[in-house]
């Protein structure tokens, strides 16, 4: 009986972690020296870095330009992240983003049809936007819950 409870608690701890892990396996709250080992074995090279984030690229992913990771300035475990995709041909570059998205997540939960996002809602008040930028770019953005999508409007 204590096998099978511990088993249980085990599943519904790594379940809330796998929950937690997004695009390339980056996890928030990761720290900076667990991700940059894991995306280097992963065939990523920094490219820049800066007071705000760690950039990283990887040449073998189709249509993958870049993705910038942003750091707690006091824990300095990972916070958010942004991951970028472009083709000349945006719906390559679309196709490319939502594969690899909801190979991940599943479907989206929402389409914001005014501001044109692609929206899964992950655990602890997380989640992942798909955008298209104004420079044509498709932006997978991990970041906090946006309060905006808790109207009625999106949840009918």
């Amino acid at each position: 009986m204590k096998r099978a409870l511990f088993a249980a608690l085990l599943l519904i701890f790594a379940a809330s972690l796998a929950a937690q892990t997004g695009i390339f396996g980056i996890s928030f709250g990761q720290t900076f020296t667990d991700l940059d080992k894991m995306l280097k074995s992963k065939g990523f090279s920094e490219f820049k870095t800066d007071k705000e984030a760690k950039i990283y690229t990887n040449s073998t992913i189709e249509n993958f330009v870049e993705v910038q990771i942003y750091l707690d300035s006091v824990t300095n475990k990972v916070s958010s992240w942004f991951a970028y995709f472009y083709n000349d041909d945006s719906d390559k570059a679309y196709d490319s983003a939502m594969t690899v998205l909801s190979d991940i997540h599943g479907i989206y939960i929402i389409w914001d049809d005014i501001d044109e996002v692609y929206v899964w809602e992950l655990d602890s008040y997380k989640a992942v936007y798909l955008y298209e930028s104004t420079g044509g770019d498709w932006i997978a953005e991990y970041s906090d819950w946006d309060e905006y999508y808790d109207y009625d409007y999106w949840w009918y």
